[in-house]
């Protein structure tokens, strides 16, 4: 498979973030370190060393900087996108309910998406094998034309529909139920994000991170340990007077990034607007290719 070419850092990139990006592993499993046995135990040994020199003059891992992805009880909009129409098993990439005019809109990363999208499910608020919110059957997947022919990263991208649910004889869209959140622009560097997000597998809970955003090659990146196998589609919150928006989905430079410390995110811009107007239109669409490696 030919390696695909990134965009070269422009200067003012280069300065926020000089380092080689990290690499992720494969689709949707991309947190693997890639380090040799012998390198992951001499890491490790001397994590522990340093620790344990913090520890005797007094400082905690936050207090050199460290940020951790920790558990909690969930953000309504944002959930667990299944591979499969019963919200059932493993779940594979995180998803959010995103507002548009036909209120059955979802947004993730394109990456996470195959054929024609009816396979899947969505579980909102999903938490310890609980859908509290039910499970929404995915109707239609749209994804950019550059993703559809070359996956470019910078299209990483997907806005789902998902079917109605029936509630005493009345039909009701997704985002009548849970609310969502509003599309946003790309966030400015060192702004504050928050991620929440789901590592794959079944009867857990969702984590989230607040951090902030730095830039490499374009892509928005952040650093928070905990983000694995899963956290593709998870959203970029920023807020602006209380209100929530998308600005981004883990994804884009090598499908999210490559260790469970660095993730990355699609840049977002008038293509996603125009995106989520095919999608709240219900347009014609067209199957979504099964997704390449990630560039390791």
């Amino acid at each position: 498979m030919p390696a695909r070419r990134l965009p070269s850092p422009s200067p003012s990139n280069a300065r926020l973030r000089a380092a080689t990006p990290q690499r992720a592993s494969q689709r949707r499993s991309r947190r693997a370190s890639g380090l040799s046995a012998g390198r992951r135990f001499r890491r490790a040994l001397a994590i522990a060393v340093l620790a344990g020199c913090l520890a005797l003059l007094g400082f905690s891992p936050a207090s050199v900087g460290s940020t951790q992805a920790t558990e909690f009880q969930g953000t309504l909009p944002t959930g667990a996108l299944f591979d499969n129409p019963d919200g059932t098993g493993d779940h594979s990439c995180t998803a959010s309910v995103i507002k548009s005019e036909s209120r059955d809109t979802i947004i993730t990363a394109a990456h996470c998406v195959t054929g024609d999208g009816t396979s899947m499910s969505f579980v909102p608020d999903y938490d310890q094998g609980k859908a509290p919110y039910g499970v929404w059957k995915v109707a239609k997947a749209y994804v950019d034309p550059h993703w559809s022919s070359s996956q470019d990263p910078h299209y990483d991208v997907a806005i789902l529909t998902v079917a109605p649910h029936t509630v005493k004889g009345r039909s009701v869209d997704i985002q009548d139920m849970t609310g969502g959140y509003a599309l946003g622009q790309l966030p400015r560097n060192d702004e504050r994000v928050f991620i929440p997000a789901y590592n794959a597998g079944s009867g857990d809970r969702p984590i989230r991170c607040t951090t902030k955003i730095y830039y490499t090659a374009g892509y928005p990146g952040f650093d928070c340990s905990g983000y694995d196998t899963g956290v593709s589609g998870a959203p970029l919150l920023t807020t602006v007077d209380g209100v929530r928006y998308v600005s981004g989905v883990i994804g884009g430079l090598y499908q999210g990034g490559c260790s469970s410390s660095t993730s990355y995110g699609t840049p977002f811009g008038q293509q996603v607007k125009a995106l989520l107007a095919r999608a709240a239109g219900h347009k014609p669409t067209t199957a979504v290719p099964e997704p390449e490696g990630n560039g390791c």
